[in-house]
């Protein structure tokens, strides 16, 4: 179980540790960005101001991620978001190679290069 998070964390950073062999498992609180609560359904809150965040930012105030041209467009996009709702209290993570035989994985993530993951899909 990741402890709770002291401060704002990346959930996806947290995540070197599972590829490196670690199991983890998390719940609202172990995760210390608002983007994997949000992401991973713990919440349905985005944080203030989220269509600069995600775009150009706030000169003096706050870095833009530069994800969406313009703040119009993240508005857009959040409208068309699906609203999601964690089945559990708890979402574990483990590499393919840690799974037991009766595990059953609800979702599969590949850390790869593109031309990696076209042959994974070929």
């Amino acid at each position: 179980m990741v402890k709770p998070a002291v401060a704002r964390q990346c959930f996806i950073g947290v995540l070197s540790r599972v590829r490196q062999g670690a199991s983890l498992s998390f719940n609202s609180d172990s995760i210390g960005c608002g983007g994997g609560k949000r992401f991973l359904g713990f919440t349905q809150e985005l944080r203030p101001n989220f269509e600069f965040f995600l775009s150009c930012g706030i000169p003096g105030q706050m870095e833009g991620e530069r994800y969406k041209k313009s703040p119009e467009l993240v508005l857009e996009a959040v409208k068309h978001m699906p609203k999601l709702e964690a089945p559990t209290p708890f979402i574990t993570w483990k590499r393919w190679d840690k799974l037991e035989e009766a595990e059953e994985p609800e979702v599969v993530v590949f850390f790869a290069t593109p031309d990696v993951l076209s042959g994974l899909f070929t």
